[in-house]
């Protein structure tokens, strides 16, 4: 996860290693204020990771969801069914 920090990313929940088991694993972490082509944005940080991005056009978020080397899992989050379902199935991944 080191490697996939980055300056300016904030990291408002979780983060570090777990103490509780052994600092074997790091904490469920969230991070904001990602850049776009950063490698934490398009390629798969492994552990319990997520990565918040806010948008204000919805061709530009796809194309940037879309933006990843592996592409298995993505989550959008919104109160419009409509708008759920027409982003999701823009979406390229093994799951959304």
């Amino acid at each position: 996860m080191r490697r996939a920090e980055q300056p300016g990313a904030t990291a408002p929940l979780g983060g570090g290693p777990n103490d509780e088991l052994v600092g074997l694993y790091h904490r469920p972490t969230l991070f904001t204020d990602v850049d776009p082509p950063s490698e934490i944005a398009t390629e798969e940080v492994f552990g319990p990771v997520l990565v918040l991005h806010t948008f204000t056009d919805e061709d530009e978020d796809v194309a940037a969801a879309n933006d990843s080397v592996y592409g298995l899992a993505a989550m959008l989050s919104t109160g419009d069914r409509e708008r759920a379902e027409r982003v999701a199935a823009r979406l390229v991944a093994g799951t959304v």
